[in-house]
């Protein structure tokens, strides 16, 4: 009995386990977990930047100038609507460097294009409305920088917009599909007819 309980207990943490590995880490955004530099960072040819999009809970000012309340993401924003693009140019050498941003959608259409510019204090705000969910690629082009190749230099970021409640409703889905399946194995193993009498006797002829 013991062991078929231990048994039902792993399918259940399988099924768990699957459902939560179906869904993006929300935690991921710094409002709901743990953030940091590492979290948007991305580093090529000597230069490094470090991406947030911002979103702003009630899509509003504080009422004295200032910004309300936001929350900040790496990847995955769970809504969709107003947001800001937050970077931080960690590399010195990159204030000097006029940069130019797209928002490409997954069909490969612009979203949102900032043009370049020079950001000599190290950090670029661009404000921009996504209101369909789906895919999209943050590219940041270093105009008049090269990389190996001897392609203009492109740092792309890819983000996630809207897509918090289809994955949760994916990860329930999930879920319910897999504890059914563990169910009925479990079912099944109980119905089997225990075997009786010792084992490892071999008859031998005399």
């Amino acid at each position: 009995m013991r062991k078929k309980w231990l048994t039902l207990g792993r399918i259940l943490g399988i099924s768990l386990a699957v459902a939560w590995g179906m869904q993006p880490r929300l935690s991921w955004a710094h409002g709901g977990g743990s953030g940091g530099l590492e979290c948007g960072m991305m580093q090529q040819a000597g230069y490094a930047i470090h991406m947030d999009v911002y979103v702003y809970a009630h899509g509003g000012t504080d009422g004295m100038g200032g910004m309300g309340s936001f929350k900040t993401y790496c990847r995955n924003v769970p809504t969709t609507g107003k947001m800001s693009l937050v970077l931080d140019l960690v590399t010195p050498q990159l204030r000097k460097i006029p940069i130019e941003c797209k928002v490409l959608s997954s069909d490969g259409k612009v979203a949102a294009q900032f043009p370049a510019q020079v950001y000599s204090n190290g950090v670029a705000s661009l404000d921009l409305n996504l209101p369909d969910r789906g895919r999209y690629m943050v590219e940041l082009t270093l105009v008049g920088k090269t990389g190996p190749d001897g392609k203009p230099l492109v740092f792309q970021f890819p983000i996630t917009v809207g897509m918090g409640v289809i994955w949760m409703a994916l990860a329930a889905v999930g879920l319910l599909v897999v504890g059914g399946v563990g169910a009925f194995a479990y079912r099944r193993m109980a119905r089997r007819p225990r075997m009786t009498g010792p084992r490892g006797i071999e008859a031998s002829a005399s």
